[in-house]
C-alpha cells in the first residue's frame, strides 16, 4: 500500500504532538505528592493495582484488600486484563463463579482506568472522531467510558492541537497597544466618510467626517459622490479656516488614496497624508467612534422632527457633537477648540430676563452685569500689566489651557488603555506560536478562521510573523493575534520569503483559499481596455480533485 506525502506528514505531526503531550503529563503525574490517592497514575503502578485486585479476590480477610475491591474491578477483554471501577450495587464474586474477576456479571458496563502511557491514543480518538470538539464535547464523551480522565489533562491535550488552535476567536478589539497622544491642536487630524446610499437626500449620498485627533472637534460635510475630487473641495475648505494639519489620517479608500489627494500637499508643503492598515477599521479608531456618535445623533434628531433631509441637518448635529461633553478629554470639543464653553445666544439668561428686553441698551446692560472676568481681570481690560493680563491674553491663556487639560485627559484615558491591555495581553516573544484572524474575503468558506504563526522577528511594539509556507509582508502589533500557550511550530521551519496574508491561508488551503479568479468583464473581454487581456488571457481554476491546476484559455 502506497503511503501519501500527506499521511507521512500526518504522522510525523502526530508523533510529534504525542512526545509534547506524554512530556507534559508525566511532569504533571510526578508531581503528585500522594501517590496511592493519584487519579492518573503510570503503567507500573496500573499493573500493580491489577496484580492487588486478583490477590484480594483470593485473600479477602485483610482490610486492605477490601479497600482495593471496593474502588477497583479487574475484566478481561481480547486477552488482555484492564483495571476497571468498582460496582457498588453488585455483590462481591466468589472463586469459581461464572462471572469476570472482580465481581461483575458478563453485561457489565463499567468504565476503564487508563493509565499515562495511553492516554494519548485514547484521548486523539475520541479528539478526531468527534470532529475536533471542544472540551465539553470530549469530556462528555470519555466520561461514558474512562473514570480518571480530569478536565486539565483534556485541556493540555487541546492546547497542542493545531487545528483546535486555528479555529479560537480572535481578541476583542477593545484592547490597544499604542495609542495615540499629540500636545497641539492639528498635529493630527482624521477623515472618514460615512455610506449614506440607502438612505440619500436627493444627489447627497455620503458624509465626511473630519476630526482633530487633540481637541476631538469635528466638521461634517455633505458630499454627493465619492470621489477624489469632492474629497479635496472639502478639505480645501477646511484647511482655509482652520490650516492644514501636520498629518492627515484616513483609510484606504480610493478616494483618499488617489493622485489629487497627495497634490494638496504642493500647496500646504507640511502635510504629510498617511492611511491605516487596509481592513483595519481599529487603526483609526477615534474618527471610527466619532462617526457612531454622528450617526446616532443624525438618527435621533430625524425622529425627533419627523423629517428625511438629513443633508440640511448636519450642521445642526456638528454642534451637537462639539457641545457635547467628550468622555476622553473630560470636556466639550468645542472648549478645548476656543477655551470657552458654547453660549449660544441669550440661553444662559433666565426666561423672563430675555423676554423682556426691548432695546439694544437694556441687552448691553444685562450682558455687562452677567459676563463673568477672565482669570479675575475685567474684560474692557485692554493692556498687560503688573495686576493682571489684558482681555485677549487672558483667552489665550485660557484655550491653552484648555488644551493643555485635555491633553492631560486624554494622556490618563491612554495609560488606563495600556493598563487593560497589558492585563489582557501578554507580551509574545520570538519563537512563539500565534494566530492570525483571517478576513472572510480572504479565506474560503471551508479554510479556518485563523492561520498558525510563529513570531519570527520583534521591533519594539511591533512583530514580525510565518510559518511554513511564508512570512507575512507586514508587521503586527499585540493585540491583532492570539498568542498560544505551547509553541506549535519550530522556528527553523519558517519559510523567509515575504507574501500577503491571503497567500499563506491559500497555500495551507485544500479547496484553493478564497474561490476562483473571475472575469467582471461586462463586453466579454474583447476591447484592449479589458484587464484580463493585459494578464494575457489566462485564468487558473482548481479542478474538482483539488490536486492540479489547469490552464485555461479564453477565447
Amino acid at each position: 500500500m502506497t503511503v501519501t506525502h500527506r499521511e507521512l506528514e500526518e504522522d510525523k505531526y502526530r508523533s510529534e504532538w504525542k512526545k509534547s503531550y506524554n512530556e507534559a503529563l508525566f511532569k504533571l503525574v510526578d508531581k503528585v505528592q500522594r501517590k496511592d490517592n493519584a487519579f492518573m497514575f503510570r503503567r507500573e503502578r496500573y499493573l500493580r493495582l491489577i496484580a492487588e485486585v486478583k490477590d484480594a479476590l483470593k485473600h479477602r480477610t485483610k482490610s486492605k484488600y477490601y479497600k482495593r475491591l471496593a474502588k477497583y474491578g479487574v475484566k478481561v477483554l481480547a486477552e488482555k486484563e484492564w483495571l476497571v471501577e468498582a460496582h457498588p450495587a453488585l455483590p462481591v464474586a466468589e472463586e469459581g463463579d461464572d462471572q469476570d474477576e472482580g465481581g461483575a456479571p458478563p453485561e457489565d458496563t463499567r468504565r476503564y482506568f487508563v493509565c499515562a502511557e495511553e492516554l494519548f491514543d485514547v484521548l486523539y480518538r475520541t479528539h478526531v472522531r468527534g470532529g475536533h470538539g471542544g472540551q465539553n464535547r470530549m469530556k462528555a464523551e470519555l466520561k461514558k467510558k474512562y473514570v480518571n480522565i480530569t478536565q486539565k489533562v483534556i485541556m493540555m491535550f487541546l492546547r497542542l492541537c493545531k487545528a483546535c488552535a486555528k479555529k479560537q476567536s480572535s481578541r476583542s478589539r477593545g484592547v490597544v497597544v499604542r495609542p495615540m497622544v499629540f500636545r497641539e491642536m492639528n498635529s493630527r487630524c482624521q477623515v472618514d466618510l460615512i455610506d449614506m446610499q440607502s438612505s440619500p437626500d436627493g444627489e447627497y449620498r455620503f458624509i465626511m467626517v473630519y476630526q482633530d485627533h487633540l481637541t476631538k472637534f469635528c466638521q461634517l460635510r455633505a458630499l454627493k459622490r465619492k470621489t477624489a475630487e469632492e474629497v479635496v473641495e472639502n478639505l480645501i475648505d477646511i484647511f482655509c479656516i482652520f490650516d492644514a494639519p501636520c498629518v492627515l489620517q484616513s483609510d484606504n479608500g480610493r478616494e483618499f488614496a488617489n493622485a489629487v489627494v497627495y497634490n494638496l500637499k504642493e500647496r500646504w508643503p507640511g502635510l504629510h497624508i498617511v492611511h491605516g492598515k487596509p481592513r483595519r477599521s481599529q487603526t483609526q479608531g477615534s474618527v471610527e467612534r466619532c462617526n457612531q456618535d454622528v450617526e446616532n445623533i443624525l438618527a435621533t434628531l430625524l425622529e425627533t422632527e419627523q423629517a428625511s433631509n438629513w443633508a440640511a441637518r448636519l450642521r445642526h448635529v456638528q454642534y451637537m457633537k462639539n457641545t457635547a461633553l467628550h468622555l476622553g478629554i473630560k470636556m466639550s470639543p468645542y472648549e478645548a477648540m476656543f477655551g470657552r464653553q458654547a453660549s449660544p445666544g441669550l440661553a444662559h439668561l433666565p426666561d423672563e430676563v430675555a423676554e423682556g428686553l426691548e432695546s439694544e441698551q437694556q441687552l448691553m446692560d444685562v450682558l455687562a452685569g452677567t459676563r463673568s472676568s477672565l482669570c479675575g481681570i475685567p474684560l474692557h481690560r485692554t493692556k498687560c500689566g503688573t495686576d493682571g493680563l489684558c482681555t485677549l491674553c487672558a483667552k489665550k491663556q485660557k484655550q491653552v489651557g484648555s488644551r493643555i487639560t485635555a491633553r492631560s485627559n486624554l494622556q490618563k484615558q491612554a495609560e488606563k488603555m495600556l493598563a487593560m491591555s497589558s492585563k489582557k495581553l501578554r507580551a509574545a516573544e520570538i519563537g512563539d506560536s500565534v494566530t492570525v484572524p483571517v478576513p472572510e474575503f480572504d479565506r474560503g468558506k471551508a479554510d479556518p478562521r485563523t492561520v498558525l504563526c510563529v513570531v519570527v522577528e520583534r521591533a519594539d511594539d511591533l512583530y514580525k510573523l510565518g510559518n511554513e509556507n511564508g512570512t507575512i509582508d507586514r508587521l503586527y502589533s499585540r493585540n491583532q493575534f492570539n498568542l498560544l500557550p505551547e509553541r506549535l511550530l519550530k522556528l527553523e521551519d519558517v519559510c523567509s520569503t515575504e507574501k500577503p496574508l491571503r497567500s499563506l491561508v491559500t497555500a495551507a488551503s485544500l479547496l484553493g483559499g478564497q474561490g476562483f479568479e473571475r472575469c467582471n468583464c461586462k463586453q466579454g473581454c474583447k476591447t484592449s481596455k479589458c484587464s484580463c487581456r493585459k494578464k494575457k488571457n489566462r485564468f487558473a481554476t482548481r479542478s474538482a480533485t483539488g490536486d492540479q491546476t489547469v490552464q485555461t484559455k479564453m477565447k
